[in-house]
């Protein structure tokens, strides 16, 4: 009779949809765990936190890989909590069940999250290279290519997000659904004489006059230089 309560709390905790329970083999003596997204990104130097069935707990970070390996881990219920990722907080949990000593490898895909392809171009279209994407809190979220282009991986919800070049700056919200891929094409009213220096449609106007101008200047100088020297000539 004593064996009904565990019993039954296995057989609820089995039922979970986040409960992944570990089966086991003598040739594998750790528990290793693979993070990915739904596009198949591994949630490389992701914070996590980690509750072990005997009540330790433990904070540290994914490999390059996604990966983490955990050494005599009690039988129980393992606790992993994915904190932050690339400077956005994360919160997802998975909850594990060890039933061995020796328990196998294990991919867990992280379906929270959302993908949004920003482009960022200039007044007639030109893509913006080396321009910032924050977040309104300054989590930086890293710069656009050559292309202008920027891929962001982000849990569902809703953000502002910053774009900034040079003395310029885009401020736009976005709403991210998980598994869903969304595309943002933000418009600085400027165009780009190089990669780390834009001109404002107003002030280039500004500077085409006053090129013109000078241009007219000098035009207008050396014709009267010259019909002056012809008058003088022919007298």
């Amino acid at each position: 009779m004593k064996l009904l309560p565990v019993v039954a709390l296995m057989i609820v905790l089995l039922l979970s949809s986040q409960i992944l329970t570990i089966t086991c083999t003598p040739s594998s003596p750790h528990v290793a765990i693979l993070f990915i997204t739904s596009f198949g990104t591994s949630l490389s130097k992701a914070e996590v936190r980690v509750e072990y069935p005997n009540g330790r707990t433990i904070k540290c970070t994914l490999d390059d890989s996604g990966r983490i390996v955990l050494y005599n881990v009690p039988l129980g219920t393992l606790k992993i909590t994915i904190l932050k990722w690339r400077n956005i907080n994360v919160g997802y949990k998975k909850v594990l069940f060890v039933a061995s000593r020796f328990p196998v490898k294990k991919e867990v895909i992280v379906d929270i999250f959302g993908k949004i392809n920003i482009r960022v171009v200039g007044l007639i279209g030109n893509p913006i290279s080396c321009a910032i994407v924050k977040l309104d809190d300054g989590s930086f979220l890293g710069t656009t290519d050559s292309e202008g282009a920027l891929s962001l991986e982000l849990p569902e919800g809703r953000y502002t997000i910053n774009i900034l070049k040079e003395n310029k700056k885009i401020t736009t919200e976005i709403y991210i659904k998980k598994n869903r891929v969304e595309n943002l094409t933000v418009r600085i009213d400027a165009i780009p004489v190089s990669s780390w220096f834009l001109v404002r449609t107003g002030e280039l106007i500004a500077i085409i006059m006053f090129v013109t101008s000078l241009g007219i200047i000098f035009f207008l100088t050396i014709s009267m230089l010259y019909y002056r020297k012809k008058k003088i000539i022919r007298k």
